[in-house]
């Protein structure tokens, strides 16, 4: 399941708070076990939900501060968020042996902007709230193409950036159908 988001701009200075917010978002979303809640604020007046769950955080912090290099400050970049899902299959003999399935992607359209010049910070504001009530509701309405909770299962995160990117969505299909996923970081 691909999902696009909306195209998101955003000043140079404030990525990092915001991909943490969009990660959080996605995370607590999708994650597949009961998890404790801890609300955020982004600008003093944006909220969202995190998991309370410092291995989750330290993994997030690491995926930002890889993001945030691979962004620089070009004006326009395509983040490509995929969760994987590690099933365990007995092999030859016995062995057991694990598996990745892409259980979603999610893409997001990065354009780093001055706000002085483009917009205010009400209509920031009002587009990243915007962002995150697409994110809510794309993780509602497309939830049948995830596996039950069980306890042992593991998802993985991978994160990569396609800078300055002028593909369309289906030229990005064709190429992570030639290239296979994303690189884990």
């Amino acid at each position: 399941m691909i999902h696009t988001i909306e195209p998101i701009y955003i000043n140079f200075s404030h990525t990092l708070s915001f991909l943490k917010c969009m990660l959080h978002t996605i995370l607590f979303q999708r994650i597949p076990r009961l998890v404790k809640p801890k609300d955020m604020f982004l600008f003093d007046n944006i909220s969202y939900v995190k998991i309370d769950d410092s291995e989750i955080d330290r993994m997030i912090e690491d995926k930002i501060d890889e993001i945030r290099h691979l962004l620089g400050k070009n004006t326009g970049n395509k983040i490509f968020i995929t969760l994987y899902k590690s099933i365990k299959k007995k092999g030859w003999l016995g062995m057991i042996s694990e598996e990745l399935t892409q259980l979603e992607r999610w893409n997001l359209s990065i354009y780093i902007t001055d706000y002085d010049k483009s917009f205010s910070y009400d209509q920031r504001d009002a587009m990243l709230q915007k962002r995150l009530q697409q994110i809510i509701h794309l993780c509602d309405q497309h939830k049948d193409h995830l596996f039950p909770c069980i306890s042992d299962d593991t998802y993985t995160l991978s994160v990569s950036v396609n800078e300055n990117s002028a593909n369309s969505p289906i030229q990005d299909i064709f190429e992570l159908l030639k290239n296979g996923p994303p690189k884990f970081f």
